[in-house]
């Protein structure tokens, strides 16, 4: 039989889609060099693995190599995100549609259960998913809105900004987030390549704090 409905004066129960599974909150990944690292930079990442016969071709054929996954894409589910639903906001590509990359980004977020369907949104396409590849840097904080607008309306979800935490590497990426009511801190701060990571986000990285904060300042 139906549930009855509540006394008066008492609020509904959540909706089945917001009541199953994970709680109510998101973690945002970069993935390029947030969940991988640099390929063919292993002996100076320590801890961090190599996944033979899986192509990352992150930053053009010149970087072309196996892929390597960080010490977040190896542990992800030993930080505080496991209790939250994930998803990725990436410039890249993540290797095309069926590539073994995708698969092993998919993985270290927890699967389709954990992400939403584990859809892929391509790049240019509308948002239908947690999993936005072709996120134009420096507006990464557009594309975070787009993914809990969707949860909100298509999903059922209704999540609050002050849950939604972002994590990436490249500098300038974290700073636009002021003010958008999320949360989003710069990972990789103590391996650098240029303006973007080398060894890729440490787990102690991955932080409920509040707020905005790169690798030298909050805002």
């Amino acid at each position: 039989p139906p549930p009855p409905p509540p006394a008066q004066g008492q609020a509904p129960g959540p909706t089945p889609a917001a009541s199953a599974g994970a709680s109510l909150c998101i973690c945002l990944f970069d993935v390029d060099r947030t969940i991988t690292a640099r390929q063919g930079a292993v002996s100076s990442c320590p801890g961090n693995r190599e996944l033979p016969g899986v192509t990352d071709i992150a930053f053009g054929l010149q970087s072309k190599g196996p892929m390597v996954l960080s010490e977040l894409g190896q542990a992800l589910g030993s930080t505080f995100c496991k209790r939250c639903h994930k998803g990725v906001v990436t410039a890249g590509i993540v290797g095309g549609a069926g590539s073994k990359e995708r698969n092993e980004v998919l993985t270290a977020l927890g699967g389709p259960a954990a992400t939403l369907g584990g859809a892929w949104t391509e790049p240019g396409a509308p948002v239908k998913s947690a999993l936005v590849t072709g996120a134009a840097d420096f507006h990464k904080q557009d594309w975070v809105r787009r993914i809990v607008t969707w949860m909100r309306s298509e999903k059922g979800l209704p999540i609050q900004d002050s849950q939604v935490f972002f994590f990436d590497d490249r500098d300038g990426n974290v700073p636009p987030f002021a003010n958008t009511g999320f949360n989003a801190r710069q990972v990789s701060c103590a391996s650098r390549d240029n303006v973007i990571g080398l060894c890729g986000a440490k787990l102690a990285e991955i932080v409920e704090d509040r707020g905005v904060r790169d690798c030298h300042r909050a805002f």
